[in-house]
């Protein structure tokens, strides 16, 4: 190899392994991007209370993904996983409320209302629960995950509509509001939960 086929051979393998880097760190390095251009357009988009305000609001998408990091790690799928959410949280409304009564209506009281931790216990074993009927179903009936979850998907949804009603739900006590809206040193309860569970995970 001569000197002119070494030097435009290096530049190619810079060229490459610049593509390379791009393409391994495509989302940091779309989410850096989209910081900056936020940023320039609104300058107060990096100020303190609105970054608290945004990791509030994605949170719970968060922990969400969390789940769904393992799933896709094992070459699954989970197709259900938003009309669980919203299944659990019914039931831990449930039974943080006491029951399916008047008292479900918009702004009504729960004096009568079980303790948060019940909600929160009731919530997860719905949750384990269908998840582990789906899982089985794939591991033993050798059902294809896009397949159970798909129905997964039409089933815990329309139980949650059932649920419901299809209408809102509020008046809880103020503990079980402060997981939602609480703050602890000024910081968001929400993200303080998503940090913890992003550590163990």
């Amino acid at each position: 190899m001569d000197k002119s086929d070494s030097g435009h051979g290096e530049p190619r393998r810079r060229n490459l392994a610049a593509i390379d880097f791009a393409s391994r760190h495509s989302a940091p390095i779309f989410l850096i991007a989209l910081v900056v251009i936020f940023a320039i357009l609104e300058p107060r988009f990096l100020h303190p209370l609105n970054i608290l305000n945004v990791m509030r609001q994605v949170s719970i998408s968060g922990l969400i993904a969390i789940g769904m990091t393992f799933v896709i790690l094992t070459a699954g799928i989970d197709l259900s996983v938003g009309s669980l959410v919203a299944l659990s949280g019914l039931v831990g409304a449930y039974v943080a409320k006491g029951g399916l009564d008047d008292r479900f209506a918009v702004g009504a009281s729960v004096d009568a209302g079980n303790p948060v931790i019940l909600a929160f216990l009731a919530a997860v074993a719905v949750g384990m629960g269908c998840g582990a009927l789906q899982g089985w179903a794939v591991t033993r009936l050798r059902v294809p995950p896009f397949v159970v979850t798909l129905g997964g998907l039409t089933a815990f949804r329309g139980a949650a509509l059932l649920f419901s009603g299809g209408g809102p739900i509020s008046g809880f006590s103020a503990d079980y509001n402060w997981w939602g809206q609480g703050r602890i040193w000024s910081i968001p309860v929400p993200v303080i939960v998503f940090f913890v569970a992003a550590v163990i995970a």
